[in-house]
């Protein structure tokens, strides 16, 4: 069975359709997701990483491979049995090995904080400085100020 990891910090990387943009979120499943860059609503599917897609697609070829060949010596026992022993069926019951869960880091991803829903996390590409919406619910989670920090200046005695 495919599996896709969050990271340690409980997230996921996910990439935009429309924006190209990556970020990382919660892993909380939902039924649609809003880019935190551009907004784009898409459904939950529509988010993967071109590593990801690939790993689901390799995954899934396998499986099908598999069913395939489960079902194939399926009929050759059949055929092997009423052929009163013209037919002659060895077993090939080879089981893949499991696939390792797939992690794709986010270390160069940088937290930022989602005030409509506190307990979510959610990585924006480092340098973003236009406004953040949340990935949850598309209304606007971060001015730019306040993704920057705030900067204080010091009066220089000369």
């Amino acid at each position: 069975m495919a599996e896709i990891s969050a990271d340690g910090d409980g997230c996921v990387r996910r990439k935009c359709v429309d924006c190209g943009r990556h970020f990382a979120s919660s892993i909380e499943q939902r039924d649609t997701y809003w880019c935190p860059y551009c907004g784009a609503q898409r459904s939950w599917d529509a988010w993967f990483t071109p590593v990801q897609q690939k790993y689901l697609d390799d995954a899934l070829a396998e499986d099908v491979l598999v069913t395939a060949y489960q079902e194939m010596e399926h009929v050759l026992n059949d055929l092997a049995l009423d052929s009163e022993g013209v037919v002659v069926n060895s077993q090939w019951r080879e089981e893949p090995a499991p696939r390792p869960p797939l992690l794709e880091p986010t270390v160069d991803l940088a937290a930022v904080p989602v005030s409509c829903h506190p307990g979510v996390k959610l990585k924006l590409e480092p340098g973003w400085s236009n406004a953040v919406l949340c990935h949850l619910c598309g209304t606007k989670a971060q001015s730019p100020r306040t993704l920057l920090g705030r900067v204080r200046l010091l009066r220089r005695e000369s």
